[in-house]
């Protein structure tokens, strides 16, 4: 407590002092006045917590907006009757879903600059293909997901090809089939982050280039993984891979 009353902060350091006989006698030391330093951390940790607060709202806010899109989507819907216009709106739609996920995943964090993309595959895959013991075709998922974070400007783009990806694997893997096997991985080795998503369908057309593909889809899974940096790339192997790369970016 100061003379005028006003509570001080003290940084304070000393060593014990002993007299000719090696008696205790004290401590000799030093000490500063250190409230303004004190007062302006306190400040600066008010701030982030009032600036994390503002973000989580943001997050929460964008989510919501992209909900209210893919409703009205949805409702637009009821007015189409075209076949191919419908399955564009419902593209459409869960796209929308997959970039509301992130803004999701992030508002629900503690952590406010990355996304965990396994999580992020775990919540996604109910949202796609729902609960697979109740639906034909049923697919048995075989998951490798490794704790990989990355930052909101790689979690979008990244997150539109996993959707793109499976969407593809359902459309085309598992159709007119009554039971088939995903299998998707989230690694990272060397700074590079590798997502690898199998189906064991029929495989992908001889020839596919995916840098000429007609498929508006795989256009934009492309266009997606030059975005990030990173290459994806397609084989048959028991059915169709996709395997997309892209190096870590740091905080």
């Amino acid at each position: 407590m100061a003379k005028d009353g006003q509570k001080r902060c003290q940084r304070a350091s000393g060593v014990p002092r002993h007299d000719e006989t090696g008696a205790y006698r004290g401590y000799r030391g030093v000490s500063k006045d250190v409230t303004e330093y004190v007062q302006a951390q306190r400040a600066i940790l008010d701030s982030l917590r009032d600036k994390e607060v503002l973000l989580k709202e943001i997050h929460h806010r964008v989510k919501n907006n992209l909900q209210i899109i893919s409703g009205l989507l949805y409702l637009q819907e009821e007015q189409v009757e075209d076949a191919k216009a419908l399955e564009a709106f419902r593209v459409s739609r869960n796209r929308i879903a997959s970039m509301a996920l992130v803004h999701e995943k992030l508002y629900r964090s503690s952590n406010l600059s990355r996304v965990c993309l396994g999580e992020y595959v775990r919540d996604l895959l109910p949202r796609l293909f729902g609960d697979t013991d109740a639906i034909t075709p049923r697919i048995v998922q075989h998951l490798h997901l490794d704790d990989v974070r990355v930052p909101i400007e790689q979690a979008v783009p990244s997150g539109l090809i996993i959707n793109e990806l499976l969407t593809n694997a359902y459309k085309h893997g598992f159709a007119g089939r009554e039971s088939g096997e995903l299998t998707i991985s989230v690694s990272e080795a060397d700074d590079m982050i590798v997502i690898e998503i199998r189906d064991d369908g029929p495989g992908l057309p001889e020839g596919l280039d995916l840098a000429q593909t007609t498929s508006l889809g795989l256009q934009l899974v492309s266009n997606l993984a030059r975005q990030l940096r990173g290459d994806i790339s397609a084989r048959n192997d028991g059915g169709a891979v996709f395997i997309l790369r892209f190096p870590r970016q740091s905080a």
